[in-house]
C-alpha cells in the first residue's frame, strides 16, 4: 500500500459487454495502486457476460460480483453498488472501457493535492473502436476546471469513464437520479452546483466507441432525450445569472435542433414550456415547439 493511500471503490457496470468485459476488468485488477475495492455489477446481460465475470471471480476472489434479477438500468444499478462502497473516492467504470495501469495511482495523487472544494476530477482519454484500435483522443484542447456549472450547460466536454469522485459528494446528491434514463448530464449539473471540478491533463483511460452503446443510440431513444429535458428544467431553476441563462439557452437550442434532426417531434413539443421561459431563445425555436 502506498503512503497516503485512501481506499478507492471502483464500480464496474456491465450490460452485454461479453466481448470486452475481461479486458476491462483485468485493466482494473492490474492497477499499480493496490488499495482498491472492485464491485462488478451485471445488469442482467443477455449475452455471456456473466459467465465471463464468474470466471474472473474464480481467478480473483477479492472482487465482489453481483447480478440484477432483471434489467434495471445504469442509475439504479450504480446506486445499489454505491451503497456497498467503503472508499473515499468512487470510480464509475463501464466494462467496455480500459484503464491504463497507473490510472488510479495518478488520480489519487492528483486528487489528494487538491483543495477540499474539489469533488470531481477527470482526465483525457484515448478513443478506441470495438477491435481496440486507436481512433483519436477525446480532448483536443484543455477543458475547464473550477466552478464549471455554466460550461456544463453550454457544451459536452467530460469523458465519463475518466472521472473520479468524492464519495461524500454522492452522499450529498443521494446518488444518481433513478427517474432518469441516463446519469451523466444530471450528475454534472447537480454536482457542479455544489462542488468544483479539476482537470488532470493526462491520458489515463481508453474510451471504447461501440456502435450499439447507449451514447451512440441516444438520438433514437425518446426516454434519453426527455431525461435531458428534465435536467435542463432543473438547471433553469438553479441558474443565478445571465451567463448561466445564456449557456442554458444555447443548450436548449441545440437539444431542440437535435430532436428535430432525429424526427423526435414529441420531444420537441415537450420543450415548449421551458423554451417560453428562456426569453433570449430565438423565436424560431419557440414557434417550432408550439407548432409541433
Amino acid at each position: 500500500m502506498q503512503i497516503n493511500s485512501p481506499l478507492v471503490s471502483i464500480i464496474c457496470l456491465c450490460y452485454n459487454h461479453a466481448s470486452f468485459v475481461e479486458e476491462a476488468l483485468l485493466s482494473v485488477l492490474n492497477q499499480t495502486y493496490k488499495n482498491i475495492e472492485i464491485i462488478v455489477c451485471d445488469d442482467f446481460s443477455t449475452d455471456n457476460s456473466w459467465e465471463k465475470i464468474l470466471t474472473l471471480k474464480h481467478k480473483f476472489p477479492s472482487i465482489n460480483i453481483y447480478r440484477n434479477i432483471d434489467n434495471q438500468g445504469n442509475c439504479k444499478t450504480f446506486n445499489n453498488a454505491l451503497a456497498l462502497c467503503n472508499g473515499k473516492y468512487i470510480v464509475d467504470f463501464a466494462t467496455d472501457d480500459v484503464m491504463f495501469p497507473e490510472r488510479i495511482e495518478k488520480q489519487v495523487e492528483f486528487f489528494e493535492s487538491q483543495t477540499e472544494n474539489i469533488g470531481v476530477i477527470y482526465h483525457n482519454a484515448l478513443l478506441i473502436n470495438e477491435k481496440g484500435k486507436d481512433i483519436g483522443i477525446h480532448d483536443e484542447e484543455i477543458p475547464p476546471s473550477g466552478a464549471i456549472f455554466s460550461e456544463i450547460l453550454n457544451r459536452y466536454f467530460i469523458c465519463p469513464p475518466t472521472m473520479m469522485m468524492q464519495k461524500s459528494l454522492f452522499q450529498q446528491l443521494n446518488g444518481y437520479n433513478e427517474k432518469l434514463a441516463y446519469e451523466d448530464f444530471d450528475f454534472w449539473v447537480r454536482s457542479s452546483l455544489i462542488s468544483n471540478y479539476a482537470y488532470q491533463n493526462e491520458i489515463l483511460t481508453k474510451r471504447r466507441v461501440v456502435k450499439n452503446s447507449l451514447s451512440n443510440t441516444f438520438g433514437t431513444n425518446p426516454k434519453m432525450l426527455l431525461s435531458t429535458l428534465k435536467v435542463c428544467e432543473y438547471a433553469f431553476e438553479n441558474c443565478k445569472n445571465e451567463i448561466e441563462i445564456k449557456a442554458l439557452t444555447h443548450r436548449v437550442a441545440y437539444e431542440i435542433r437535435f430532436a428535430l434532426l432525429k424526427k423526435q417531434f414529441k420531444v420537441v413539443k415537450a420543450y415548449q414550456e421551458l423554451a417560453n421561459k428562456l426569453h433570449k431563445l430565438p423565436l424560431i425555436y419557440k414557434i417550432i415547439c408550439f407548432v409541433l
